[in-house]
């Protein structure tokens, strides 16, 4: 029986689906169809006690394809199949989300090796029934071990099954997904520094320059249609307040350019991968190359935005790796402030920056701020400075 609901006219599969969109109408379907737990789909009459228990099931789902953990309902058993299917919504109670958001979240990190944190939650009404949904991603660091017995385990029909050698080398190669995002980041760092940027002759400069990408990996990456919105008041490039745009042969181009030079742009992959370009990151004053580490935060921030916001609207789904070079950077400083003080930093010494990948778990409730606080730190670090 198909897990297909109805959105706006458009079929979509319910563990596919952000949690924020999922409402009533999908869990009355699934009551009503007694579509059963699945790869994708897990049902739960009680809250769980433990955190052996909640990290099983949690990276279950995570070492395979994801899916959506419903918590509140009573299920019954199919006699042909033998798979669990709603009987009644139970509810959970009056327990607080928050706390167990900080419950959950502290058991994930606990109970499993790696720590696993690729899960959305919301509460929903169904019926003056309250539910609990946990929507789990596809891990980029899976497999995930549970601690307690040592055991990997993967989802299979409606159950989760420890994993034998072959599937662990299998979900350990496929961590090449991380990988790939790896070579698509080099890659087109590579041509920009060759060939030019995108829609343009110019090549990257050693000045400063910025090089970012966001690239969904594994099931989150689907084709997009880049002619089916307005994209261009999405994507418009940080830090510059006048633009154009143009289709081109990868996709999507949102570009600010000032006499002929190009100064930013957002480029859109058909395949939902979106590159950020920024120039000038560096500037010369008083015999001094001083890099201005605001201007380039703000402007990954705003980037990460806009990016974000893009994606909700494309259901694309996580997870999505942002990769982030800069290039000429030797014998740069952090300037001081606006306020006088002194210069504190140290000088480069690396001419590239490239940052490890940033794992982005979900496109919504998420603070760009927190995506780039890694690398704010790691700036801070390679000049010297604390925090």
């Amino acid at each position: 029986m198909s897990l297909a609901t109805i959105e706006k006219g458009a079929s979509v599969e319910l563990w596919l689906k952000p949690v924020e969109r999922i409402v009533a109408a999908d869990i009355e379907t699934i009551v009503a169809e007694k579509i059963p737990e699945s790869r994708t789909l897990d049902f739960k009459q009680q809250l769980p006690t433990d955190g052996k228990t909640f990290a099983t099931d949690v990276s279950a789902l995570g070492n395979t394809i994801g899916g959506l953990i419903l918590y509140g309902a009573e299920e019954a058993r199919s006699e042909e199949s033998k798979l669990g299917y709603i009987d009644e919504l139970v509810g959970i109670g009056d327990a607080s989300l928050d706390a167990l958001k900080l419950k959950f979240d502290s058991w994930l990190g606990s109970h499993l090796d790696p720590a696993l944190h690729s899960t959305d939650y919301r509460e929903l009404d169904v019926g003056g029934k309250r539910l609990l949904l946990v929507r789990v991603y596809r891990s980029p660091n899976a497999p995930h071990m549970v601690r307690d017995g040592f055991r990997f385990y993967h989802r299979v029909s409606g159950s989760n099954q420890p994993m034998d050698t072959a599937q662990l080398r299998a979900n350990f190669l496929e961590g090449s997904w991380v990988e790939e995002a790896r070579s698509f980041h080099a890659m087109r760092c590579q041509k920009a520094r060759r060939s030019g940027l995108a829609s343009t002759s110019q090549c990257l400069k050693d000045n400063g320059d910025v090089m970012a990408h966001f690239v969904p990996i594994g099931p989150g990456r689907t084709a997009v249609d880049v002619g089916e919105r307005e994209l261009w008041q999405t994507l418009k490039p940080p830090l510059y307040s006048s633009w154009d745009f143009r289709f081109n042969f990868d996709g999507f181009l949102v570009y600010a350019d000032s006499e002929g030079e190009r100064l930013a742009h957002h480029q859109l992959f058909l395949d939902g991968s979106v590159e950020l370009y920024l120039s000038g990151m560096v500037s010369e004053e008083g015999g001094q190359r001083r890099f201005y580490r605001k201007d380039f935060l703000d402007g990954l921030t705003e980037s990460a935005t806009s990016v974000l916001s893009l994606y909700k609207d494309f259901s694309v789904y996580p997870p999505i790796v942002l990769m982030v070079s800069l290039f000429g950077m030797k014998g740069t400083i952090v300037p001081g402030d606006r306020h006088g003080r002194r210069d504190l930093s140290r000088t480069a010494t690396e001419d590239l920056f490239r940052f490890d990948p940033c794992e982005i778990a979900s496109v919504a409730n998420v603070n760009p701020k927190e995506i780039v606080r890694p690398i704010a730190r790691r700036v801070r670090r390679a000049y010297g400075l604390s925090g």
